[in-house]
């Protein structure tokens, strides 16, 4: 029988697991927040705010150069709202927190070169 390793995951893109503040602007708001992990498709972070669900978003990004010797990587893209989950207290009371993942569905060759560059570098 073999058994499969729940911790190893089948991406088709690698993701990282870090905090790297970003901006995310649609027509009626503009939020600043962190990635709780980024890949050259999406995002997942936390808001203060229900983003409703299919929502198109804004992203800019100016990541951290990892050996701190150059300046940091600015990118800019679209995506769109894919997942909107709020985060609840142990007493499962509403903390106003929501966890959302955003799709990067308009994002040019070079940027997504970057992000990709920039993510290889990191794992």
């Amino acid at each position: 029988m073999n058994q499969r390793n729940t911790r190893t995951e089948n991406r088709k893109y690698p993701r990282i697991e870090r905090r790297i503040p970003f901006k995310l602007k649609a027509d009626d708001f503009v939020v600043v927040t962190q990635t709780i992990d980024l890949s050259c498709i999406g995002v997942s972070c936390q808001v203060k705010e229900s983003i409703p669900f299919m929502t198109r978003v804004k992203v800019f990004f100016a990541l951290p150069c990892p050996d701190k010797k150059s300046e940091s990587v600015c990118i800019e893209c679209y995506g769109v709202v894919v997942r909107v989950e709020e985060v609840l207290s142990k007493s499962r009371a509403s903390t106003g927190i929501y966890n959302i993942a955003i799709f990067f569905d308009e994002i040019e060759d070079i940027e997504r070169e970057k992000l990709s560059d920039y993510i290889r570098k990191m794992v």
